[in-house]
């Protein structure tokens, strides 16, 4: 979700119902203050003041999460996940109803443990490491590891890894650590991989360089952290 313009959104809401800050900070019973951070795109509402928002804005759920857009697939979704029924969404992603675009959108405002369990809808279905990328962030780490063991990884890239590689715990590490030693990945990849291995891995790394799977630079990066 970009909070830019979900703040511009909000923003654009507020002034043509002629409130100010202040009041519809009395109204969500929050400070002001984090009326202006959301409009300034600085922070994000919780998930559980987007129904009176809904009301006192006059549109839908799915319209605030859009700016202004409406996507009927994300309001099922949203109120599925406000009525306590995340499952059901992970249901909605299983079956096709609900694409992976639409979970990594609301991301930001959703709880590790709810992500988690709409996560179950992917594992089922299937996903992109695209969108485990995109999703690391906001997951807890025995879930992202099932997910990645989910994904089809054709389109990772080394800049993709960089991204969500901080968030992977060591099962994850280990995953990618031996797609690359058994060239299901580019070797490249292991250089992005490297700083965050510990020194268990060194023996499988100099035996990949002797047998010439791996560059000798990946080792000297290695033996430099240890």
């Amino acid at each position: 979700m970009d909070t830019r313009k979900f703040g511009a959104y909000l923003c654009k809401l507020r002034k043509e119902r002629d409130f100010t800050q202040s009041q519809l900070a009395d109204m969500l019973n929050v400070t002001r203050q984090a009326v202006s951070k959301w409009e300034m795109g600085d922070s994000l509402p919780d998930i559980s003041l987007l129904p009176q928002l809904s009301d006192i804005f006059r549109v839908t759920i799915d319209q605030i999460l859009n700016y202004g857009e409406s996507c009927k697939a994300e309001n099922k979704m949203m109120l599925q996940i406000l009525n306590g029924s995340p499952e059901k969404v992970a249901n909605m992603l299983e079956a096709g109803e609900l694409g992976a675009d639409s979970i990594v959108h609301a991301a930001p405002l959703l709880k590790a443990s709810t992500l988690g369990i709409i996560a179950e809808g992917f594992a089922r279905h299937g996903i992109d490491i695209r969108h485990v990328s995109k999703l690391a962030a906001y997951m807890n780490e025995a879930e992202l590891t099932h997910l990645l063991k989910k994904a089809t990884l054709d389109t990772l890239d080394e800049q993709m890894l960089e991204q969500f590689v901080p968030f992977l715990d060591g099962a994850s590490k280990e995953i990618l650590f031996m797609k690359i030693i058994n060239r299901e990945l580019n070797a490249s990849f292991m250089t992005v991989l490297v700083p965050y291995l510990d020194g268990k891995y060194c023996s499988l790394i100099e035996a990949a360089v002797l047998e010439g799977e791996l560059d000798e630079q990946i080792l000297k990066v290695m033996r430099g952290m240890a």
